[in-house]
């Protein structure tokens, strides 16, 4: 598939939130030069939250997953 990686990716966070306001706690996803190929989020609104982390382990292990499907 083109534009596809199968490396591991790692991630990385959760990030700080800045004094006074309510953001922090996302992820990033990187590539095994360490280059951010992505972002979970977990305030995606005002009062609105997603579970940034599991969004991030599952983005994380695509590519294993991608391949099993495949076999």
């Amino acid at each position: 598939m083109k534009g596809f990686t199968n490396e591991p990716l790692g991630i990385k966070g959760p990030s700080t939130p800045e004094a006074g306001k309510s953001d922090g706690g996302d992820y990033a996803l990187v590539d095994s030069k360490g280059l951010i190929i992505g972002e979970a989020f977990r305030l995606v609104d005002e009062g609105e939250e997603r579970p940034a982390l599991a969004n991030a382990v599952l983005w994380s292990i695509a590519p294993q997953m991608f391949d099993a499907l495949e076999q």
